[in-house]
Formats: structure tokens, sequence, C-alpha cells
């Protein structure tokens, strides 16, 4: 085949390497082809390195391989609209002349002059991330429902017998331990020393004064210790100043399990206390609804001492101690007054009665509502609170232990968290026994000495009962017999407020401390209506203090 005019002018400006191997040299050549006939520039030939001998390579495929590439460059050239060096391809390792590229012209110098402030490039729109979750998540009112009804049978089932310092009440606040854990609240134990027994204790401090009675008209003298020393027993244990007479059966172990919320501020600017007792309550004839209905009456003449029955029972031993005096001094001539010592007598006796029937029974109550209720409700509350709790507020929930034996899981709490607590930053909120009744808010407890809650924290009740129709139900309530860990706090200079639930008919929950406070028994519906108000509550003393 003859040679095309370009491989003719391809071959005329290829040079040959002189040598043995020349033709060889000739067929591996490095083609070039001008694009435009502007001269080019070449500089001189540096020395070629030394390589390995080359490869023959026959004419013919010599050849095939100089004409596809000078057809591949022929192409490009015609389809460029402007002219410019076409590439350079390499066939074989061959000594190879460099072609510098062609020098393109530098743009003329900035002129001198103001140099301007850089313009920063645009910042792309920022788009805030939604918060990530803080805290454990709430549950819909059907899981509520399932989750109340779930821990109290579990509770029940496991722990059957609660007694205070019982090896089921630590059960119980174990498993308390882990709910709380679950929710990754801070869990701290709190052990503490308590007597198991509040009926025995009762009984403790009223048959001395039947004995007292009976040696007084010819034993003034010893008769005296036997009314006076009760009396006082009973009045400092339960104005938590000391305890004595209880010393005497025993002290035993117990617990309360924390589960706290810290604030993320050095020092809490409030702190919100939550309670309820995982222990459960002895029953007898005097928590029939009967015996309680009569018990609640209203006291005739505005006389509320009568309707409490330990301050009753601690003012009348007072007086048969004051009469042993009389008798001490005036002798034969006190006769006259022995039928006001029997008078006097008679709620000892009562009380004797009703504590030896309790202690006989020795038969410990379920507790669903009483207060399992209020022990489920602390990781709902959990649940709600936490996620929108302010950065200063300190949410401390407690499983207390010993309630039903005198609040000895309450007062343990107000006693030793004195001076680690700031009184006049914390507020204390009971739980203790939300169905089974109409909700109200404790606003005075106390056995003998009545202590009322303070005037702004009755004020926030008052609100969060008008805030929804719903709430109209819940009112001010004076509990006559016993009262809840609140009380505790309150006899201790704290401030706080328990909810529960009173059925207006017998002046009790349904079912309190009886045998059928089962978890069949227990107004799972009560129980969360009761949550949702303890929730407004808690949001409503927050706003009151910290605005």
């Amino acid at each position: 085949m003859a040679d095309t005019p370009v491989q003719k002018a391809t071959k005329a400006k290829t040079p040959r390497k002189a040598g043995p191997k020349a033709t060889a040299a000739d067929a591996t050549a490095k083609v070039e082809v001008a694009a435009t006939p502007a001269p080019r520039v070449k500089r001189a030939p540096k020395p070629a390195p030394v390589a390995p001998p080359a490869t023959k390579v026959p004419a013919t495929a010599a050849k095939k391989v100089a004409t596809t590439d000078v057809k591949k460059v022929v192409k490009k050239v015609a389809t460029r609209s402007a002219p410019a060096p076409a590439p350079r391809a390499r066939v074989a390792p061959s000594s190879v002349k460099v072609v510098p590229p062609v020098a393109r012209p530098r743009p003329p110098a900035p002129v001198a002059g103001p140099v301007a402030a850089p313009v920063p490039p645009p910042t792309p729109a920022l788009v805030t991330p939604p918060p990530a979750p803080k805290g454990p998540a709430r549950l819909s009112r059907g899981e509520e429902s399932a989750y109340v009804l779930d821990l109290v049978t579990r509770i029940v089932n496991e722990c059957p017998r609660r007694q205070p310092c019982s090896d089921d009440e630590r059960r119980a606040s174990e498993m308390m331990r882990i709910e709380f854990e679950r929710l990754g609240l801070a869990i701290r134990e709190h052990p503490f020393e308590f007597s198991d027994n509040l009926y025995a204790n009762a009984l403790l401090h009223s048959l001395p004064a039947l004995l007292g009675t009976a040696i007084s008209g010819i034993a003034p003298a010893l008769a005296l210790p036997l009314h006076l020393l009760p009396a006082v027993s009973y009045y400092l244990e339960s104005t938590r100043k000391a305890y004595l007479g209880r010393r005497l059966m025993g002290f035993k172990p117990s617990r309360n399990i924390l589960g706290v919320v810290p604030a993320e501020t050095p020092q809490p600017a409030l702190r919100i206390v939550m309670c309820a007792h995982v222990d459960a309550a002895f029953t007898g004839f005097t928590f029939w609804p009967g015996t309680i209905k009569a018990m609640g009456r209203e006291p005739p003449f505005g006389l509320k001492f009568i309707h409490r029955s330990m301050e009753l029972i601690v003012r009348t031993q007072v007086a048969l101690a004051a009469l042993d005096i009389v008798r001490m001094i005036l002798g034969p001539l006190a006769l006259p007054l022995r039928p006001l010592e029997w008078l006097l007598t008679v709620p000892s006796l009562g009380s004797a009665a009703a504590n030896i029937d309790i202690v006989l029974r020795n038969t410990i109550v379920p507790g669903a509502n009483d207060d399992l209720s209020g022990v489920a409700a602390l990781p709902l509350l959990a649940r709600r609170l936490v996620a929108r709790k302010r950065p200063d507020v300190e949410l401390v929930f407690i499983a207390t232990g010993c309630e039903e034996a005198s609040l000895g899981g309450g007062d343990a709490i107000a006693r030793d968290f004195d001076g680690e607590w700031d009184k006049t930053r914390t507020v204390v909120v009971g739980l203790d026994g939300l169905a089974n009744g109409d909700l109200r808010y404790a606003v005075e407890e106390g056995e003998i000495v009545a202590r009322r809650i303070p005037g702004w924290l009755d004020q926030v009740c008052k609100d969060v009962t008008a805030s929804e129709p719903r709430f109209a139900e819940v009112t001010g309530f004076e509990i006559p017999i016993g009262g809840s860990d609140v009380s505790a706090f309150l006899a201790r200079g704290w401030e706080g407020v328990c909810l529960i639930c009173v059925d207006p008919e017998i002046g009790a929950p349904r079912h309190y401390h009886m045998p059928s406070d089962t978890p069949e028994n227990l107004e799972v519906d009560k129980v969360l209506y009761s949550i949702d108000y303890a929730e407004k509550l808690v949001d409503a003393i927050v706003k009151h203090r910290l605005g």
C-alpha cells in the first residue's frame, strides 16, 4: 500500500537512530504531527538512559501501529475548533525527543492599589437538629395501665408478707431499685433501723395505764409513772423528738431506695421529693369499714382531739397522772375521784383491746392500694417529668420502708438528710393510696400534734384543682388517725403534702388495711387519674417557687 501524504510527512520528520538495530528503532519511533505550521522550539537532547535491548518488532506490525496512531491524530486535529498540540503516543521505550509545550502568555500584572477584603464564601443555612430524647420515654395510657397492674401484681405475688423490716419488704425495695435503674436514675440506698410493729408499740403504751389506774387507789406513787411515762414516750416519738418506749421492742434494719435525677447546676434551685412505701399493714377489727366510719365522725363541740384517738389517749393519760398527784396530796380525801379515773382510762382500754386483736391476728394485708399504687406511680412520674425537667431542678423518687410501723422510712430521710438537703429548697410530695376513693390532699396530719401544710402549698393544690374540671373532686382532707411519711417531714420542719384517696362514706379508702386490698380490687384508672394530678402538682410547685 502506498503511503499517504501525512505518512510521508511523518517519515520525513522522524529521525533515524544510528546503530545496528536502526530498522527496529525506526519502527518504534515516536510520531509527531504538528497541528499548525508554527515553529517548534526544541531543547538539546539529553543523553539517553541505558535501557535494556529493545525487542525486535516486525516491520509489518510497526507499520500498522504507526498507521493507526496517525489516523487518530488526524481525526483529533480535524475536530478541534482551535489549534492545539496533538497528544503524543509512546510505542516503545526507546530514546524519545522531548518537545516542551507551547508557553502560554501570562495575564498582565495587576495595577497596585487598595486591596479589597476577601469575600467569605456563603455560609450554608444551619438546620437545627431536633433535640435528642432526654430521659425515658413516656408510655401511652394503655401501657401505663398495664404497667401499674403488672408491677403491683408482681410485688404482691413475690413479696406477700411485707411486714416492716422483713425479708419481703427488702425484696420489694430491691424490685423498686431495678425499676429505677431501668429508667437510668442514679440509685442511692439509705439504710436505717426501726421497730417492726406499730400495734405492739401502741399496746406497750396503753397497757401500763390500765395497770396504773388499777393500783392508783392504794399506791398513787407507783401509778404516777405508769400513767405519765407512756404518755410522754408516745408524745416524743409522735413528734419525732425521741424514741423511748419503742426501743424496748428492739430495732431492726430496713432501708429506703432513692432514684435521683440530679440538677445540672452545682446546687439545685429546687428539689422535689416524691415518696411511697413498699411495706404493708396488719389488719384487725379496727379497720372494718363500720369501725372506721364511727371513729371518723365529727367530734362534738369542736374537740378535735377526740377525733384523733392517739391524741385522746395521751391527753387522758396525762390527766390520770395529774389525779395521781392529787391523790398523793389528799390521800383518802381523793376517793370521790375514783369514777373519774376509770372514765379517763376508757381510751387506753379501747386502744389496748384493738391492738391486742391486731397483734394476735398477726396478718399482713396484700397492700395493693396501700401503698403499691403509690409505688407504681413513682416510675411513671419519672417517665413523665424527667424529659422536661428544668436544669436547676432535682427530682428524687423514694421507695420507703417501715411506713406502717409509724413512718420509720420517712422519718429516717427527714432526719438523716437534714443538712445535706436544703429545707428551704425542698418540697416533699407523698403518694399514699392513689385509688379506691376520691382523690384528696392531706391538709393536716399528725397523731398527737396536728400540723398543717404550708399555706402557699395549700393554695397551689387549690390552683391545680381549679385548672381542669376533672380535678374538681380534689380537696383538702384532715387525716384523723395515723398519717403518711409526709407527717414525719412536717414534724422535722420540712415542707410537703401527701395525696391520698378517701371514700367519703367511710372516711378512708375502700379495702383500707383489709385482706381484700388485692390487685383485683385496685382501681387502676383511678391510679392514673391521681398520677395526672400529681404531675400537674409538681409542675405547679416548680412554677410557684422558680417562676
